[in-house]
């Protein structure tokens, strides 16, 4: 049962972000290198690589500066913080912290 449970959160989990990339396209930023992650990766094993990268993307920069963070993965994670291990999602609000702040190192 647990796992069939996983297994559904990850898909809801996937469907926000791809949701998220969608509603980026409103407002003209077409994350192309990102998409490429999520076809060959999926959502799920895409957010646990960025995480634990030490940059701050440039995705993840452009929503700050366009006060969108909600739409990054980093976000969505938080939201479905089951999913992840506490790290994760540490890094997760870390990563949202920096961009917030304009420091991205």
């Amino acid at each position: 049962m647990i796992e069939i449970n996983s297994s559904q959160r990850v898909a809801e989990f996937s469907a926000i972000v791809d949701a998220a990339v969608e509603e980026c396209g409103e407002f003209g930023y077409f994350p192309g290198y990102f998409v490429r992650m999520l076809e060959e990766k999926g959502a799920f094993m895409t957010a646990k690589q960025l995480v634990a990268s030490g940059e701050i993307q440039s995705g993840l920069q452009r929503l700050a500066k366009e006060g969108r963070l909600e739409l990054s993965i980093e976000s969505i994670m938080c939201r479905f913080s089951d999913l992840f291990t506490a790290e994760e999602i540490e890094a997760a609000k870390w990563r949202i912290e920096k961009a917030k702040s304009g420091r991205l190192k």
